[in-house]
């Protein structure tokens, strides 16, 4: 077994242990030190250890540990704000001691903590909050709030597409990365998300805007209803949705219009973008379907245009209307960024002909329902731009 899982198992006999007997107990002991064993092992692997803890699975650093999908104590430990654990390298017994006394009496039917902070020495752990780029110092109690950002997983997509651009092959690990991180970066509230992932660089606008695309995805699906798995398989389309763009000219997307033969280049991406996709034999399916329809509407003014009109795959219809409320809130080149409740209006005034009715208004509630606070629902509805420039 692997030192991370090592820690996580022993750290997991130890609270239940420490929920059956005093901290006195000869068992608890016994434990703590096998806890603590695990811990050494794994910090000689990485003397940084991090851990994020969902619903239905745990990430290690940015990558998911499959074999603790569904893994009962990750629930448990969400639920009673352990949604992130980091160790620092000069962690002591003492620390982990603290730390599992601490999150023990927060399990159901322990004692009520009396709401004092608790300090763990070498052990930060609580919520997860998504800051800006740069991350604020980290009160080291419980109850603190742990910044999360996504510079890293920017990197990986930037990377992602400039190799989809030089050798046309999109590779799984660096995706299935992506994808944890951001599955992790959904715990927190939506308000502190999209501030994150404003584009800061008119450069890097390809890779935000994936990014953007593939956390508002799974929040949609989320909030849908949909399964993890399917979660997953909508932020990975999500992600790769403009792949297409990365083989076209950079000077043609900074162009502040469009001719007509720009505009065919342009409308070519989404084929370009199935084309890349499909290369890697079944690893990117569905992907591939959505890279190819994403453009399309309902009212069949969309591209690229097909001989015959046929419902989309239900990913497109979400990925698509994500996708052009993501660009309407993002400056470009060709026009300022719209506001919140433009956008929103623009993807209200389009159901049942931009987009599918049905996500749509999903779509609309769903950030009404998240993000009250930013006046979403102000702003009246605004003309329909050109699909290309969106």
């Amino acid at each position: 077994m692997s030192p991370p899982l090592d820690f996580l198992h022993a750290t997991a006999h130890a609270l239940a242990t420490l929920t059956l007997y005093a901290p006195d107990h000869p068992a608890c002991a016994g434990v703590v030190d096998g806890a603590w064993d695990r811990l050494e092992n794994l910090l000689q692997e990485n003397p940084a250890p991090r851990f994020s803890f969902l619903k239905d699975a745990v990430v290690y650093g940015n990558l998911p540990l499959h074999d603790l999908k569904n893994w009962t104590w990750s629930r448990r430990l969400s639920e009673i704000g352990v949604q992130r654990l980091e160790v620092d390298p000069e962690v002591g017994r003492d620390g982990l001691v603290a730390f599992l006394q601490d999150v023990t009496a927060r399990l159901p039917g322990q004692r009520k903590m009396d709401g004092t902070q608790t300090d763990h020495p070498g052990i930060r752990w609580g919520v997860i909050g998504v800051k800006g780029q740069e991350m604020d110092q980290w009160d080291s109690a419980s109850s603190a709030t742990i910044a999360y950002k996504l510079g890293e997983e920017a990197d990986v997509v930037r990377w992602v597409y400039e190799r989809a651009a030089r050798e046309g092959v999109v590779a799984r690990d660096e995706v299935e990365t992506v994808i944890a991180s951001l599955s992790v970066a959904m715990q927190a509230d939506l308000p502190f998300l999209m501030p994150l992932l404003q584009l800061t660089d008119q450069d890097e606008y390809r890779t935000m805007h994936a990014l953007n695309v593939a956390l508002l995805t799974m929040t949609l699906a989320e909030s849908l209803g949909m399964g993890s798995q399917d979660i997953h398989a909508f932020g990975v389309a999500g992600l790769l949705h403009d792949i297409g763009i990365s083989r076209v000219p950079k000077q043609l997307l900074l162009k502040p219009a469009l001719d007509a033969a720009d505009r065919a280049i342009l409308e070519n991406h989404p084929s370009e973008g199935a084309r890349i996709l499909l290369a890697r034999k079944g690893e990117f399916d569905l992907a591939a379907v959505v890279a190819y329809e994403h453009h399309m509407r309902p009212d069949g003014k969309g591209y690229p245009v097909i001989r015959y009109q046929r419902d989309l795959h239900y990913a497109s219809k979400i990925v698509s209307v994500c996708d052009v409320y993501d660009a309407l809130r993002t400056t470009r080149t060709h026009r300022p960024a719209w506001a919140p409740g433009q956008a929103l209006g623009f993807v209200e005034d389009g159901a049942g002909t931009v987009f599918d009715a049905g996500v749509a208004r999903a779509f609309a509630a769903m950030l009404r329902r998240l993000d009250n606070r930013h006046a979403l629902t102000q702003g009246a509805g605004s003309p329909i731009p050109p699909t290309a420039e969106v």
